[in-house]
């Protein structure tokens, strides 16, 4: 049997345990929303750089609408408006998913202070642990917000480059025409 002393120094590695779990889980997952956020940054200059050359386009476009009158033509005229829409939701889901937002990170302030001068050392320590467990789960929700404005967006942008072979397509023909 233990002796309270003994028992005491378990209950405390116990909760000293339970702490760099959650503080591990805490780390994990503010690394885990910066991924996300650097992706889907990375993805969103991508399509501004799409946007401008279908903007660059657009004067060919309007050559064509104005020129031939065949089944090309008629083709490129859905295709290319379709694949200016398909970027522009692309770029609004990638905004959305890099929007700025409060992103739950434990404060040191004067209430903490007060807490560690107050309480016993397991106490203090099995509190901060509930603190980062409330913390992963706020964070965790935010970071699966981004993530599904991401996906979203990225079915977009591969719609996009599905369209953009397309329109090069019907572009060239027309062109060879």
């Amino acid at each position: 049997m233990l002796n309270p002393r003994e028992r005491d120094e378990f209950t405390i590695k116990k909760f000293e345990e339970l702490y760099a779990l959650s503080k591990s889980e805490l780390d994990r997952e503010i690394t885990r929303f910066s991924h996300v956020e650097e992706k889907a940054t990375r993805h969103f200059s991508l399509l501004v750089v799409l946007l401008s050359f279908v903007a660059i386009g657009v004067p060919e476009y309007v050559a064509i609408v104005k020129s031939l009158n065949n089944l090309w033509r008629w083709l490129f005229l859905f295709v290319y408006p379709l694949l200016t829409m398909c970027v522009e939701c692309s770029i609004f889901f990638y905004m959305r998913s890099i929007d700025f937002q409060w992103f739950g990170q434990m404060t040191l302030d004067d209430a903490m202070y007060e807490h560690f001068k107050g309480n016993r050392y397991v106490d203090v320590i099995f509190s901060l642990s509930k603190l980062n467990t409330e913390l992963v789960k706020t964070n965790r929700a935010i970071t699966e917000m981004k993530l599904d404005r991401a996906n979203i967006a990225y079915r977009f942008a591969f719609g996009c480059l599905i369209l953009v072979f397309v329109a090069i397509v019907l572009y060239v023909t027309i062109k060879l025409q």
